[in-house]
Parts: structure tokens; C-alpha cells; sequence
């Protein structure tokens, strides 16, 4: 039991929250496990915690562990997006330039202006050489500001979050659970096949953690499986059980 298990409470991580310019949308593609998870992972955590499957069986298993990783790779990613405050923040120091930019643009002497205007012309784009560029492109970053403005008191309108619970790796943990019910009493053979028992903490921290690893290790994530395994097991009152 647990022939790849992996000392993550040992490891030095920590979920680092990104920077609005480092963190992106994800779609579908952000489920994809190919880089992180090979054939040979998904046959050894079967073998190792579930027990022998003929193909076709080995293979369904294998899809459903796929599907619980991807989920929880897509769920931690979105736990890094940006937080309100550093919105706020980044939105309220855009905003602070833009005025500064439009204070300075209005404070220019007029031939300094004209220099400006004269180079607006300079840069011809394909735009109508008769329009005024400049104070279109003027109106523009003042409007600009007024939207940043905007953006930035609509996100301080928003109430604080509370605490973050740890939905992504709860439901990880119970879909492994009921695919130990559903799969721990239909190894070795359908004759044989007997009622199969919820696992122990011990077994289901080991599967769990073994399965649960690569995708941990790839989001920078320390994992506490504790409490989402125990309540798995026994509900959210019970006392942690071996």
C-alpha cells in the first residue's frame, strides 16, 4: 500500500497567490493531465490501492481517476486568481497613472501642445488626415480613466470574502472514496466478488495522497487531507478514526 507515497507534508510549498499579470482563464485544456500524468502513474495507483482489473476495467478506473485530477487541477488554479484586494489595488494605482498622464497632457504650454498635435499627424495610420487626433486621443485616456475609476469602486462595493474552504480538495477526496466502494470489492474476480468495506484513514490518506500528488506538486500546493478525509469517513462530527 502506498508504493508511491509521497512525503508532501515535508515538502516547502505554499499557494502562492498570482499577480493579476501572471494569472489567466483557463477552459477545458486546463484539465489536461499529459504533462504531469503518464499511462504507467494511473496502472501503478490501481494496482497499489484498488487492486487487479482485467483491461477494460483498469481502464474505466483510470478515467475516473483522470476526471477527479483534472477537476482539482482546474480548482486550484482558479483558487490563484487574483484576490478583490489585489484588484483593487492594481486597479487604484492604473487609475492614479492615468490621471497623472492626463494632468500632465492638460498642463502642456501650447506650442509644446502643437508640437504633439504635429506629430499625431506624422503618424498616419490609415486615419482621416483631417481629423483632430490629438484631442481624440485626449478624450480617450481621460475616458479610460473614468473606467478604471469605475472598475476599481465596483470591486471595493464587493463584500470580503470569508476564508476559502477547501472545496477542491473535499470533493477529490470523497469522489476517491467512492471509487475505492465502488471498485475495492470487484478486484481479483467477479466470483469472488465480496460487499467491499469503507477504507481505514490510513488507507484512504494513502491513496488519496498517492493519486492526488502529481497535481499538488505541479500547483505549488502543500496538501491537508486530514479533515477532508475524516469527514469522508465519518461526517463532519466524528473523531478521527485508524
Amino acid at each position: 500500500m502506498g508504493g508511491i507515497y509521497l512525503e508532501l507534508e515535508h515538502w516547502n510549498l505554499e499557494m502562492v497567490r498570482a499577480k493579476p499579470t501572471e494569472w489567466s482563464p483557463v477552459g477545458i485544456e486546463g484539465a489536461n493531465l499529459d504533462d504531469i500524468c503518464s499511462d504507467a502513474f494511473f496502472h501503478k495507483i490501481i494496482a497499489d490501492h484498488l487492486g487487479t482489473f482485467d483491461e477494460d476495467t483498469s481502464s474505466e478506473i483510470a478515467k475516473r481517476i483522470r476526471r477527479i485530477l483534472g477537476e482539482l487541477r482546474i480548482g486550484l488554479h482558479y483558487r490563484k486568481r487574483p484576490t478583490e484586494g489585489s484588484k483593487s489595488a492594481a486597479l487604484r494605482a492604473c487609475e492614479m497613472r492615468l490621471n497623472e498622464a492626463v494632468e500632465s497632457i492638460a498642463q502642456l504650454d501650447d506650442d509644446s501642445r502643437q508640437l504633439v498635435i504635429d506629430a499625431s499627424y506624422s503618424d498616419d495610420k490609415g486615419d482621416d488626415p483631417f481629423r483632430n487626433k490629438y484631442e481624440a486621443a485626449f478624450r480617450q485616456v481621460k475616458a479610460l480613466a473614468r473606467w478604471v475609476q469605475s472598475a476599481g469602486a465596483s470591486v471595493e462595493k464587493r463584500s470580503p470574502p470569508g476564508r476559502t474552504f477547501e472545496s477542491d480538495e473535499a470533493q477529490a477526496v470523497g469522489k476517491l472514496l467512492k471509487l475505492w466502494q465502488d471498485t475495492k470489492g470487484r478486484s481479483r474476480s467477479v466470483e469472488k466478488r465480496v460487499t467491499p468495506k469503507d477504507p481505514t484513514v490510513e488507507e484512504l490518506t494513502c491513496f488519496a495522497r498517492d493519486t492526488l500528488a502529481p497535481v499538488f506538486c505541479v500547483s505549488s500546493r502543500k496538501p491537508n487531507l486530514a479533515g477532508h478525509i475524516n469527514r469522508a469517513l465519518y461526517g463532519n462530527n466524528q473523531p478521527i478514526k485508524k
